[in-house]
């Protein structure tokens, strides 16, 4: 994959894992990603990506074990919930 992260991948409900490292992703992180609530493994370091991870996010993934998303373009509030959850 490289550009933007579809936002169809929403519909895959069923999805458990989507790692798309290195792939020279660019944009955020679709809404449609927080429909995902069986997706229990998250990855997308080293690509382009800005904004932010949603503030509520274990509320809409439930099941998020493992979130990989350093060297990407988020701003300070995300790296600090990706500090946060490395913790747990």
């Amino acid at each position: 994959i490289q550009r933007n992260i579809p936002p169809e991948l929403g519909r895959l409900t069923h999805l458990i894992d989507f790692d798309v490292q290195m792939n020279n992703l660019t944009g955020t992180l679709p809404e449609t990603l927080f429909n995902l609530s069986d997706l229990w493994g998250l990855g997308f370091m080293t690509n382009q990506l800005t904004g932010h991870l949603r503030k509520d996010v274990g509320r809409f993934l439930p099941n998020l074990q493992q979130l990989y998303m350093g060297e990407n373009n988020f701003d300070a509030l995300s790296r600090l919930l990706f500090l946060m959850l490395q913790v747990l």
